[in-house]
């Protein structure tokens, strides 16, 4: 089993933050997918923090990347709605929250 999605590091002064990418699909089509995390990312776990600077230049440098803040990484989701409903992993592995299921290590 492997991760779904890639990391970079960017280290300031303070503490070295894990830039997080993946691609999503939805009835529009694929969508690159960009979150702040903490560098020390083991499997199956990933804690994402806030890095609201990192996110305005990422949102100029890639304007058409949804990116998504620690919050809404963190918040729970509706595993009933349709934009989950037959989503594999939200199917099989039954995630507890939007960041969980767009960035994972279940396969």
């Amino acid at each position: 089993m492997g991760r779904n999605f890639e990391t970079g590091e960017i280290t300031y002064d303070h503490r070295t933050a894990a830039v997080v990418w993946t691609q999503d699909w939805d009835e529009d089509g694929r969508h690159e997918i960009l979150g702040i995390a903490d560098a020390f990312i083991t499997f199956g776990t990933i804690t994402f923090v806030d890095e609201p600077g990192l996110l305005a230049v990422l949102g100029e440098l890639l304007p058409r990347h949804r990116l998504y803040s620690r919050a809404e990484l963190e918040a729970p989701i509706d595993l009933t709605a349709a934009r989950w409903k037959n989503h594999y992993v939200a199917k099989h592995w039954r995630p507890d929250s939007l960041g969980k299921i767009l960035f994972n290590c279940w396969d």
